[in-house]
């Protein structure tokens, strides 16, 4: 409640035991006359303001007092505070500070009403009373006005009246600002110094507090006052440290002062760096309301305090501890300051600290970490927990630190609803940046629907510099909205990734795959599709659509993504090892042995393979074109696994991301060609001494013109050092030639190197890596170009969303290493040995069999089941064997004519060091605008004779076999046993 006046003839107010409320007796328009026993105000009149808030208290509402009564006062303004129980002789105590208001407040909850004198002044002046007559007394005291003598030195013999004995106080002074008045002083007119004796105040006991609390400390003359703590003119407060630098900021003058004598107002500025320990005291100007509340709340955190804010609103706030604990602070909005000022504040604490504050939201901790996610934004929870712990001491839920976390990526990388809307503007900006880069947004009316992204730097570099193979692949995003990403991924000279192109549609399927294969062959100007080869795994629509839209190009299947499909129907080591080493061959003949060997293992396993096309995942049957007989799609597992981080970004950040590492590795990948040594890369030129450690074994013998007999434990090969061919074809698979070629060429002194092929030369690597990717602007400096996009629409799932990728039960590890899963274990029941079930469901157990008979029973069943099969086999193949002598397989040859063309040569090469290329173009233009011109043809593709490619084989057929290899003969008991099958099966059929 606000204090008000009270009226003529009005009843004062009863206030009970427990209101914070008082009555100031406001003694106005008087002044004070007399020393001592004789002193009085005089003149004077009488005010009294009821219900005064003693929360709200403070030295500003006297101001307001006086406005209310109708003065207008320029000069300096005094209060004096008359003590209950006190006469105005040594009662009297100065108001100063907001802390002197707080000892009113404490003193108000006894005593009702507080007697208050306001000395005017500007009142005295003119003024020559005789203090006799104004305050006419029995007996005169022995100095009645101050007395002027002469400064002479103490003699130490000369006995002094108590009365000089200690004129060092806290006083106060007619005229003056209460301060500690020093011995001498000096005065205008020669020195003289005028001592006032009845300045002379006695320590003795006030008021005595009833509730016990630490109020304040009073200091009268450097020692700790008597009695009670509410001695408010004899109290020294230490005011809080201010810096030395910058005090014209954090001082403010009102200008209520007309600069000449004492300024009345003076407040302290808070300043942004004081929030890293922010500290309070009264008059301390905040610039808003939010920022006190920071201050605040940084303060709660920092001392472990539990501070609540009651009154809390854009002009008001009112904040204190625990109950019980006296720290409060009340700050309003000041007309005079034009900002939040502090007006009462009283900081000491009884309460204890907390370990979990409310004040320490997820919010507060978003903000005060946010430069630690920005260093590292894949700190876990738990690692957030502990650093939380160790700069504050407090404990937060796992809830909140969530909670924190997620602003702060938010704020990092923005929010993921809103990146859509601008797709548009980074598109523009991109094509600026990077000329002659592609970005295609596709849209559902305003929804998103697909988007593809490729830079001119990767497509010019990938047909200048790389084979021509494509990897594809795709990749979930790990979003809210979610949608898989699309790869398409090359291999450079050094055989290691060479992204070209990505794409984001929303589901994997036929139509989205069409499109992303019909835009990346537009994109790089492919119009014959012979000379190329794809790489893929046997994802959703992946292989119709590359049959569709690269119908002549060589497609080869992910050997591993083969195996998965292998082993859920035949399981075992032996197995896994003979189809790799099915897929490993590399001649036909060491093909067709190791297909009999898995035929010997198992005979199904055998048919499912003999059912694929070879030529998609046999390297005997791989063309020699592309200079690369890779079995795997390792090279877009290695780029998911690159941009794994980016993957959990929204949709714009996840490009930048990936843009901005792709940009970096092309930096770096030029710096690690100015290290390289010889003509050749590195990788191939380990691949090269690997395989002259395997020339050990080898023993060439010339037979003339080049061509070497090459004799490898018990197997021979013939290698053509003339042609660059050998009848292992590895050398003509890959280029590099192998040990039996290093062999030969070991025996005519020729370097392997020598005969590598150009692809993998430093020339090569030179001109895939020439290209700069350039940065974007910023995105407040984009360009503007309209047009809203939504998010695709999407329906939550049930639970938490996966962030790791399923494992296969190979790949689980325990705790203690790498762990047996019992994945695909066929479970045997105890009692009866039948398998996929257990002795609790056993049905033989539940229909009263004992556990022996059950077994027979199993058994035999068992047995009969097995000889039924064999004699349906049986039958099944005589009359297969001879439809497949009746029939035949016919081929047709492909016969495809290449296209002619030129080839662009690159004349820009990279210089060796930036600040060489600094001095070098420091007066061109920049690299960013020179345009590039159109997209030039496949430089390997133009440089390299095209054979035709051998028609795909089937070995289920006879005529397919006998192109494959030279068909094995039975043996004489092999025939034996066929005949007779068939006899009998003729003989069966009669009867």
């Amino acid at each position: 409640m606000v204090a008000r006046l009270r009226g003529a003839g009005e009843v004062p107010p009863d206030y009970g035991g427990t209101a914070d409320e008082f009555t100031i007796e406001l003694h106005h328009g008087g002044f004070f006359v007399g020393y001592g026993a004789l002193r009085s105000y005089v003149d004077g009149k009488v005010a009294w303001f009821d219900r005064v808030d003693c929360d709200t208290w403070s030295v500003l509402w006297f101001e307001d007092f006086l406005q209310e009564l109708g003065y207008d006062f320029k000069g300096t303004l005094k209060v004096h505070w008359l003590l209950p129980d006190k006469t105005i002789e040594d009662g009297l105590r100065l108001i100063e500070t907001d802390h002197d208001a707080n000892v009113m407040a404490a003193a108000a909850k006894k005593y009702r009403t507080l007697v208050v004198y306001v000395d005017h002044e500007d009142s005295l002046g003119g003024v020559e009373w005789d203090d006799i007559i104004a305050n006419p007394v029995a007996d005169l005291p022995k100095v009645i006005s101050p007395m002027k003598f002469q400064h002479v030195e103490r003699n130490p013999r000369e006995k002094i009246p108590v009365f000089y004995t200690d004129l060092e106080k806290n006083i106060v002074e007619q005229g003056k600002t209460s301060k500690k008045v020093p011995l001498e002083c000096s005065s205008s007119d020669g020195g003289e110094t005028f001592i006032d004796t009845d300045y002379e105040v006695e320590a003795d006991s006030d008021l005595e507090e009833e509730d016990g609390a630490a109020v304040g400390h009073g200091v009268l003359n450097n020692k700790k006052a008597k009695g009670s703590q509410l001695k408010c003119s004899q109290m020294s407060r230490p005011l809080p440290e201010v810096d030395d630098e910058d005090t014209e900021d954090e001082d403010l003058i009102l200008p209520d002062s007309d600069g000449e004598g004492e300024e009345r107002f003076r407040f302290t500025s808070f300043k942004e760096d004081h929030l890293m320990n922010p500290t309070f005291h009264v008059k301390q100007v905040f610039p808003s309301m939010q920022s006190l509340r920071e201050a605040i709340t940084e303060y709660s955190v920092k001392n472990r305090l539990e501070i609540k804010l009651p009154r809390n609103d854009s002009r008001r706030l009112r904040a204190h501890c625990a109950q019980g604990c006296p720290w409060n602070l009340y700050a309003s909005i000041d007309s005079r300051a034009n900002s939040v000022v502090v007006k009462t504040y009283y900081g000491a604490h009884n309460c204890q600290k907390e370990w979990e504050l409310k004040r320490c939201t997820a919010k507060y901790l978003a903000a005060k970490y946010l430069d630690s996610f920005r260093a590292n934004d894949k700190m876990s929870i738990s690692s957030f927990a502990r650093t939380v712990q160790k700069d504050m001491n407090v404990q937060c839920s796992r809830s909140k630190l969530a909670r924190a976390r997620r602003l702060v990526l938010s704020k990092i990388h923005g929010d993921e609803m809103q990146q859509y809307n601008f797709l548009w503007d980074y598109g523009q900006e991109l094509r600026r940046s990077n000329p002659g880069s592609t970005f295609y947004l596709n849209l559902a009316g305003n929804l998103f629907s697909t988007c593809y992204m490729s830079f001119d730097a990767c497509k010019r570099g990938f047909v200048l510099g790389c084979r021509p193979l494509i990897c594809l692949d795709g990749c979930h995003i790990k979003t809210t909205v979610g949608g898989i990403l699309l790869t398409a991924v090359g291999m450079d000279p050094n055989d290691c990734i060479y992204p070209i192109a990505m794409a984001v549609v929303e589901v994997e399927s036929l139509a989205s795959w069409k499109w992303f294969l019909e835009t990346l062959k537009d994109d790089l100007k492919i119009d014959n599709t012979y000379p190329w080869t794809i790489m893929t795994d046997k994802q959703k629509g992946l292989i119709p659509a590359v049959q569709q839209v690269f119908p002549e190009a060589e497609h080869r299947f992910c050997v591993r993504h083969l195996y998965a499909n292998f082993q859920e129907k035949f399981k075992g080591e032996d197995l896994k090892n003979q189809l790799w080493a099915c897929a490993r061959s590399s001649s036909v003949q060491a093909w067709n042995r190791n297909m009999e060997r898995m035929k010997a293992l198992n005979k199904d396993a055998f048919e499912w393979l003999d059912k694929l096309t070879p030529n998609t995942w046999v390297r005997a049957f791989f063309s020699e074109f592309p200079k690369c007989d890779i079995l795997l799609n390792n090279n877009c597992e290695v780029f998911n696994k690159y941009i794994l981080d980016a993957r959990d970004l929204p949709i714009l950040s996840m490009f930048q991301h990936i843009k901005n590492q792709l940009m970096t590795r092309h930096f770096n990948k030029q710096k690690e060609l100015l290290n390289f040594q010889g003509q050749f890369c590195p990788k191939i030129r380990k691949k090269v001494a690997k395989n002259a450690e395997w020339a050990t074994t080898c023993f060439p013998l010339p037979s003339g013109q080049g061509v070497f007999q090459v004799q490898v434990k018990d197997y021979q090969h013939i290698v053509d050092i003339s042609a660059q061919t050998c009848d292992c074809r590895r050398w003509q698979l890959t280029g590099v030639p192998c040990g039996h070629a290093i062999a030969c060429l070991r025996h005519e002194r020729i370097m392997p190197e020598s005969v590598l092929a150009p692809c993998y030369s430093l020339e090569a690597f030179q001109k895939a890596y020439a290209f700069n990717i350039w940065p974007c602007k910023d995105q407040s400096e984009w360009e503007r170009v309209g047009g809203q996009v939504l998010p695709p629409s999407y329906e939550k799932k049930v639970g938490r969303p996966p962030k790791s990728r399923k494992k296969q039960p190979q790949e689980i590890k325990g705790k203690h290493g790498p762990k047996l899963s019992r994945h695909g274990v066929t479970m045997h029941c105890k009692y009866c040995s039948e398998a996929n079930h257990n002795s609790g469901g056993c049905k033989l157990k539940k229909m009263g069999f004992s556990s022996k008979e059950a077994k027979n029973l199993v058994a035999n069943t068992r047995a009969q089941l097995q000889s039924e099969a064999e004699r349906a086999a049986v039958a099944s193949s005589t009359v297969g064997g001879d439809a497949q002598e009746a029939g035949g397989d016919e081929t047709v040859p492909i016969n495809q004519e290449l296209p002619s063309g030129g080839l662009n040569e690159l004349v820009t090469e990279p210089c060796t060091t930036i600040l060489t290329q600094m001095l070098t173009l420091g007066s061109q233009p920049s690299m960013q605008s020179v345009p590039q011109g159109p997209l030039p043809d496949n430089d390997f593709i133009m440089s390299n004779p095209l054979l035709q490619r051998a028609p795909p084989l089937n070995t289920s057929t006879k005529a397919g076999k006998a192109a494959a290899g030279k068909k094995r003969q039975p043996s004489k008991k092999e025939g034996k046993e066929k005949a007779a099958k068939k006899t009998k099966s003729i003989t069966g059929s009669k009867n």
